[in-house]
């Protein structure tokens, strides 16, 4: 059987037995997979403690089997992310990476980018002061790497661009409409120029960059918006984490 080689970070694992666990994990090369570790949870397992949630890893591995489970081979720990969990925000803020990441992409949908999005976030999460710019950035990118992406630039509907004025957010329709073509009836909640600008450089700006972006004073709600709940709208369901998160 052919045995295939990749970075991952573990996304969760669940135990089916006394000794063996369903790992989920994002690869590099081949998306979101899971495989079956037989003998895990034993102290005497060479890998016992290997998979924790965010841990990256190079994995060896085979495909799958008749049961869509992947055959776990051998592992090795390329960063455990340390520094993220012994702090509550930290770990919720990963948590929810991880979560987001495994609701949002179906198995074996191959993202690299996403892949450098999350190992990228989860290392700047290690040593950052303040989440809340991080968390929005993730979800902006998220939404730009998948082909999601609200449309900022001009209205939805007529194609004119935002000006100086406070626009409207459309859920349905993906991005701005227009106080002309809204003829002043309320199509979504108000999103100022500020809130825009902050949105199109989170969706474009590099992972080495984030540390520099910071959400303008008092738009950290329109914000929101733009980021999180058009995602959430997308996905369609609430994620859990995301309740843990101070921001």
């Amino acid at each position: 059987m052919k045995l295939l080689k990749t970075k991952a970070i573990v996304i969760k694992k669940t135990r089916i037995s006394e000794g063996d666990a369903i790992v989920t994990v994002f690869t590099e090369s081949s998306g979101k997979l899971r495989f079956w570790a037989k003998g895990l949870y034993f102290f005497r397992n060479k890998y016992h403690g290997m998979f924790e949630s965010g841990a990256c890893v190079f994995l060896t591995y085979s495909e799958r089997g008749t049961q869509g489970l992947c055959f776990f081979n051998s592992c090795e720990i390329v960063d455990p992310f340390k520094g993220i969990w012994g702090e509550l925000q930290r770990m919720f803020a990963a948590f929810y990476f991880l979560e987001l990441v495994d609701s949002w992409l179906k198995e074996s949908d191959a993202n690299p980018s996403v892949f450098h999005l999350l190992h990228g976030s989860l290392s700047l999460l290690e040593g950052a002061g303040s989440y809340e710019t991080l968390v929005r950035v993730f979800e902006l990118r998220m939404l730009a790497l998948t082909g999601y992406s609200p449309k900022l630039d001009a209205c939805v509907l007529c194609g004119k661009g935002p000006g100086k004025s406070c626009l409207c957010f459309n859920f349905e329709k993906g991005g701005i409409i227009c106080s002309h073509c809204s003829d002043g009836k309320a199509a979504g909640p108000k999103v100022s120029p500020g809130a825009l600008a902050f949105a199109a450089k989170g969706i474009a700006i590099s992972g080495r960059h984030i540390e520099r972006l910071k959400i303008p004073r008092g738009l950290a709600q329109e914000v929101e918006i733009l980021s999180h709940h058009f995602l959430v709208s997308r996905l369609g369901k609430k994620l859990k984490s995301y309740r843990f998160l101070e921001l």
